[in-house]
C-alpha cells in the first residue's frame, strides 16, 4: 500500500541510453542520467517482446533534442565515399582505438536500420573502433557499444551537446604511445560505488595540470565510498594517424560553445571540417611557446594558434599566460589550456572550458611574502574540473584586468536587477557615509573598520574608481563590512572581498553571478547571539556564501526584501 511517486523534470535529464537484448538476454534496458545528487541514474529493464526500445529512444530524443519535424537536409561530410581501410595496426585493434570513417555512410545507416537519428539530424563526424562506433551529429554525441560475442546486445548512449561543459583532445606521445584521446566533461553527477572504479590516472593528471579540484581525496574517495566518474567524464581513444585532432576540437568548439544568432543545430560551416592542420604548424606553435615569458603577446599567439588550426573562424585571443611548458589562453569564447606532457613533449592536451560552464570566479592579488597572484574558476562540472586554478607572477599579470575580462564574458547575459523599497522604483537609501581616502591603500584602510552596513554608493565609487572591478552598468545595491572584509550585493552578482594576511596586501575578489544563486536563508539573532546570518546557495557549491550581520547595525527586514527582489522572479 505504500507507494512512492518520484518526478524528475526533463531539464535535469542530461543524457540517456537504450540497450537492446542479447542472444541469451531477453530484456532491453533504459538508463536516464541526471545532474541530481543521489539520483545520478535511473535504470529500467524493458521486456524486448513487449516494448519497442527504439521507439523509446526516439521519444527521448524528441523530448531532449527538440521535436523532429524537418526532413533530412542535403550536406557534405568528411571522408564521403572513402572506404574504411580497417585498423591497419595490431596495437590499434587490441586497444580498440577508433579511426575516422565516412560520415555520410554512417548517416544513412542510422537513419534506416536501426533508425536512432531524427529526420532532421545529420551525422557530421563518424569514428569506428574494433566493433564500437562514435557519432557526432548536429544535436548530440552518440556512442554505440557492441557487447557480447554475438554482437546482438548494443548500447546506444546519447549525450546532447548542451550537456557537454568542457572538452579536450590529447595527442599521442612518442615510441609506444599509439593512441590519441578525446576527453568530454559533462554536468551529469558522478557515481559512488563501494568497489574500486576504473583507472582514473589520465583524467586526474589532466585535472591536476589545470589546477582542477573536486570533492575527493587523492584516492578518489568520499565518505568511505569509491567515486567513479560515470557519465561525468567520458574518454575515447583514437588512432593517432587516422584522426585530425585539431578538426575534432574545432568541431566541438562550434557545437559546445553557443554562437549568438545561430540555432544549436545549425549546419556546420565547411571551414570547420575542411581545414587540415598544416604540416609542422603544431610543432612551430610549441617551439614558440618554449620561451620564458610569463605573459604572452595575444596577437602573436592568435596567429600561431590560427596557423595550427586550434581556433575556430572568427575566434580571437584576448590574453594569454605561460607557466613552464603549459599555457593558459583566454579567447572571446573559451578558456583554453595547452598542457605539454612527457619527456619528449609530444603528448599535448588541449582542454577548452566554455565561459557558459563557469559558475563563479575569484582573483587574488599577491601578498607581501607571496609573489604570485591567483585565479580560481568554479564550474558546473562535477568531476576533475570542479575548480580550476592558475598562478600568475606578481608584476607580470594584471589580475584586475583578468577579473574584468571574465566579468565581461560571464556577466554579459545576466539581467541587471536594481531593487528598491516596496512601492518605489528607486534604489535602497544609503546607510553610512565613508571617508574620502583615495587609492587602493585608502580602500583597504577603509575595509579595516568593524562589521556593519555601509553606504552602497560609496562602495560603488570605490569599486569603479580605486579598484575598478565593476561593469559599467553594474550598481551596488547593498554592502556590508566584517572586519577588513566586504560583502556586496550588486545588480549582477554577489561580490565577496576577503583581505588576508597581517599586511592586508593579499586580497581575494570572489564573484558569483545572480543567475547561479539558487536559494537563500536568513537566520535572526538569538538572545545571547548578537549576529544574524545570511546564506546564499549556489549551484556550484553545496555550502554557498555565508555572511554574518550585526543585529544592532543592520536592518534585517531590508536585507531580506533586497535579496528576495534579486533572486525571486
Amino acid at each position: 500500500k505504500k507507494v512512492v511517486f518520484l518526478s524528475v523534470l526533463w531539464k535535469h535529464v542530461r543524457a540517456f541510453a537504450v540497450e537492446t537484448a542479447g542472444s541469451w538476454d531477453r530484456d532491453c534496458e533504459l538508463k536516464l542520467h541526471t545532474n541530481i545528487d543521489e539520483l545520478q541514474v535511473f535504470d529500467f529493464d524493458l521486456r524486448s517482446a513487449t516494448c519497442d526500445v527504439m521507439a523509446v529512444q526516439r521519444f527521448l530524443a524528441d523530448r531532449m533534442l527538440g521535436m523532429d519535424s524537418q526532413p533530412q537536409l542535403a550536406f557534405v561530410n568528411r571522408l564521403q565515399g572513402q572506404p574504411d581501410a580497417g585498423a591497419q595496426s595490431l596495437f590499434a585493434w587490441l586497444g580498440d582505438d577508433s579511426r575516422q570513417i565516412d560520415a555520410e555512410a554512417a548517416d544513412q545507416t542510422f537513419h534506416a536500420d536501426p533508425a536512432i537519428l531524427q529526420g532532421s539530424e545529420r551525422v557530421e563526424f563518424a569514428f569506428k573502433g574494433r566493433r564500437d562506433m562514435l557519432l557526432f551529429t548536429t544535436k548530440r554525441l552518440v556512442s554505440i557499444n557492441v557487447q557480447g560475442w554475438t554482437g546482438r546486445k548494443k548500447e546506444y548512449l546519447s549525450v546532447p551537446w548542451s550537456t557537454v561543459q568542457a572538452y579536450g583532445v590529447r595527442s599521442a606521445g612518442s615510441f609506444l604511445d599509439k593512441d590519441a584521446e578525446l576527453m568530454i566533461w559533462t554536468d551529469v553527477m558522478y557515481s559512488m560505488k563501494s568497489n574500486a572504479g576504473p583507472d582514473l590516472s589520465d583524467v586526474l593528471d589532466v585535472a591536476s595540470a589545470l589546477g582542477g579540484e573536486d570533492l575527493f581525496d587523492d584516492n578518489g574517495s568520499s565518505g568511505g565510498s569509491e567515486a567513479v566518474p560515470g557519465m561525468a567524464y567520458l574518454e575515447f581513444d583514437f588512432q593517432k594517424d587516422k584522426v585530425d585532432l585539431m578538426a575534432v576540437q574545432r568541431y566541438l568548439a562550434f557545437r559546445c560553445i553557443p554562437t549568438e544568432g545561430l540555432p544549436p543545430d545549425a549546419p556546420l560551416p565547411p571551414s570547420v571540417l575542411a581545414d587540415m592542420s598544416p604540416q609542422g604548424a603544431v610543432e612551430k606553435l610549441l617551439s614558440w611557446l618554449g620561451g620564458d615569458a610569463s605573459q604572452l603577446d595575444a596577437k602573436n599567439l592568435e596567429g600561431q594558434l590560427s596557423d595550427a588550426k586550434v581556433l575556430v573562424e572568427g575566434e580571437s585571443v584576448a590574453m594569454a599566460f605561460k607557466a613552464g611548458r603549459d599555457t593558459c589562453v583566454f579567447t572571446e569564447r573559451r578558456l583554453l589550456s595547452i598542457d605539454v606532457q612527457g619527456f619528449s613533449g609530444k603528448r599535448i592536451s588541449y582542454v577548452s572550458l566554455p565561459y557558459a560552464s563557469v559558475r563563479a570566479f575569484e582573483v587574488e592579488s599577491a601578498g607581501t611574502f607571496d609573489r604570485d597572484a591567483e585565479l580560481k574558476v568554479h564550474t558546473c562540472i562535477h568531476w576533475g574540473l570542479a575548480t580550476l586554478s592558475q598562478d600568475f607572477r606578481s608584476g607580470r599579470a594584471d589580475i584586475l584586468a583578468i577579473q574584468n575580462f571574465l566579468a565581461n564574458r560571464i556577466l554579459r547575459h545576466c539581467p541587471t536587477v536594481t531593487p528598491g523599497p516596496a512601492g518605489s522604483s528607486s534604489p535602497w537609501p544609503t546607510a553610512v557615509q565613508v571617508d574620502a581616502v583615495g587609492g587602493i591603500e585608502g580602500f583597504l584602510d577603509w575595509l579595516g573598520d568593524d562589521m556593519r552596513e555601509v553606504d552602497a554608493g560609496a562602495v560603488q565609487r570605490r569599486l569603479q574608481q580605486e579598484t575598478p572591478i565593476l561593469e559599467a552598468d553594474e550598481e551596488v545595491d547593498a554592502a556590508f563590512k566584517c572586519g577588513r572584509d566586504l560583502f556586496a550585493h550588486t545588480s549582477k552578482r554577489m561580490l565577496s572581498v576577503d583581505v588576508k594576511g597581517w599586511s592586508g596586501k593579499k586580497v581575494s575578489y570572489l564573484s558569483v553571478p545572480l543567475r547561479f544563486c539558487t536559494g537563500f536563508e536568513l537566520k535572526t539573532a538569538g538572545k545571547l547571539d548578537r549576529d544574524s546570518e545570511l546564506r546564499v546557495y549556489t549551484d556550484y557549491s553545496e555550502w554557498g556564501l555565508s555572511q554574518d550581520l550585526r543585529k544592532a547595525k543592520v536592518d534585517i527586514q531590508r536585507v531580506w526584501a533586497n535579496i528576495q527582489s534579486k533572486l525571486l522572479p
